[in-house]
């Protein structure tokens, strides 16, 4: 600004610049052309300009600086999000798996007044930051704001089967959606027994929404002394041997193992033996059963019920055996019904009455005055149209030719005819008889419309004067 010469007055502690109203545009394009102002926020734009000196480790500093930049530039233009930051701790690459690190990154919010970001919102940034960092996971990402609030706790927080954010929240609506759709039943059924404003019932259930998936094998064994099942294989071995051992006897040593043999004569005679071997393989019976159970079965049931005044034994016995029927209640899931009674406050409750009644009667009231207002203005429509038909009858008067210059006003029967303009009210027997034929009025009336489509001008300026004329008369 010193170089272009134009003067300027810093304000807002120095955040904002005052330049002449004249100035403002010229300066703005200037600036811009510049690239001023300058957000802070680096992109890819800083690998624009190579420098062949660079090592390394400036290299992937820049590298994380363009990505944080990048990141900081798409998380402020979320809706609520005025400015961000983002940082990065992207560890280096081990050799061995042990020593490998998971990358890790932070993000500061700085929030629009007035504006708190929802659980859907925060896990929607921790997912992007996430997906643009690789080997990020989301557990790993932390979102803060400038008020020092941890907003990614309920985002990262996983299930007990490991489900995701989303999934945790979507199962919190659907739990209290059924708590609700059991209590409105009930309630229907208690005003129904007790009446409207006696009894109220509270519901509370416990949803297991884990994905399961069970796998068994049964085998049933064989009855003692019974095949049973399917032959799988037989195998059957026979060994038969029959003949006359041929032994060669005498004293253990060398001497007895040398030709000729000096050793004693075997013994004589025959043997023979029978060997017989069989198996076979059944297939026993098994049965597999594959059981995979959904999300959002009920794990227990608690409902509570106080009824106002008081309940005696068997009516509490009656509460709990409807209640229980009417939820399916089941005892060996812990499920529990407990019913109380106990006089209700009616102050609060009258006074509700109360205002609903004023307020009623307010809208009564309303619509009462605006009937009678519409009555009102009927009637007085009625009387104006009245006073207008019954109005006395005027003289005739005749319509001639009009001159071209507006300010002579005669007429020239001959050349145009006559209007007759009469009265609404009925006439006398002698005026009747006065009339002209249908016929002339028709002819009469096709003369005055012509006159008006020639001389609208004429016309209109001669129809306000005979208005003006009504008027101070009446």
């Amino acid at each position: 600004l010193r170089e272009q010469k134009v003067p300027y007055k810093l304000s807002q502690g120095g955040r904002t610049i005052e330049v002449p109203a004249s100035k403002v545009y010229d300066v703005r394009l200037n600036l811009a052309s510049e690239g001023l102002p300058q957000t802070g926020n680096v992109g890819f734009e800083i690998f624009d300009k190579y420098n062949f000196g660079m090592t390394d480790f400036a290299q992937q500093m820049n590298y994380r600086r363009a990505v944080q930049g990048e990141l900081e530039r798409t998380i402020s233009q979320l809706n609520g999000v005025e400015q961000a930051r983002v940082h990065l701790v992207i560890p280096q690459e081990r050799l061995f798996e042990r020593d490998r690190q998971e990358p890790t990154a932070s993000v500061v919010l700085k929030l629009k007044r007035g504006t708190t970001p929802s659980e859907e919102e925060v896990s929607a940034v921790v997912h992007l930051v996430s997906s643009a960092v690789e080997g990020l996971k989301p557990e790993n990402v932390t979102v803060v704001d400038t008020r020092g609030r941890l907003l990614s706790s309920a985002a990262n927080r996983l299930g007990a089967d490991g489900a995701s954010p989303v999934l945790t929240g979507t199962a919190l609506k659907l739990q209290q959606q059924y708590e609700q759709h059991l209590q409105d039943e009930l309630q229907t059924m208690l005003d129904k027994a007790f009446g409207i404003g006696k009894a109220v019932v509270r519901v509370r259930a416990e949803l297991d929404f884990s994905s399961k998936e069970t796998q068994r094998e049964l085998i049933q064994p064989a009855a003692p002394g019974q095949k049973t099942g399917v032959l799988l294989s037989r195998q059957r071995l026979n060994e038969t041997y029959t003949g006359s051992p041929n032994t060669i006897g005498g004293p253990p040593g060398v001497a007895s193992n040398l030709r000729p043999a000096t050793g004693f004569a075997g013994s004589s005679g025959t043997s023979s033996y029978t060997r017989t071997e069989e198996t076979e393989n059944y297939q026993v019976s098994k049965s597999i059963e594959r059981i995979k159970e959904t999300p959002g079965s009920v794990k227990r049931l608690s409902i509570g019920v106080l009824v106002d005044g008081r309940l005696t034994a068997q009516q509490r016995t009656d509460i709990e055996r409807m209640i229980a029927a009417a939820c399916g209640l089941d005892t060996s899931r812990g499920d529990n019904v407990s019913v109380a009674s106990l006089p209700f406050d009616r102050k609060s409750l009258e006074a509700d009455e109360a205002d609903m009644k004023r307020e009623r009667q307010q809208q009564t009231y309303l619509a009462f005055a605006r009937i009678g207002a519409a009555v009102v203005i009927m009637l007085l429509f009625l009387a104006m149209v009245r006073s207008t038909l019954h109005k006395p009858s005027e003289p005739k008067e005749q319509i001639a030719a009009l001159p071209e210059s507006t300010e002579s006003a005669e007429v020239q029967p001959q050349e145009v005819g006559t209007l007759i303009l009469e009265s609404a009210e009925p006439a006398e027997p002698e005026a009747e008889q006065r009339r002209p034929p249908i016929p002339q009025i028709e002819e009469r009336d096709t003369t005055a419309r012509r006159l008006a489509q020639e001389n609208p001008e004429e016309v209109a300026q001669l129809i306000r004067s005979w208005m003006l004329e009504q008027t101070g008369r009446r």
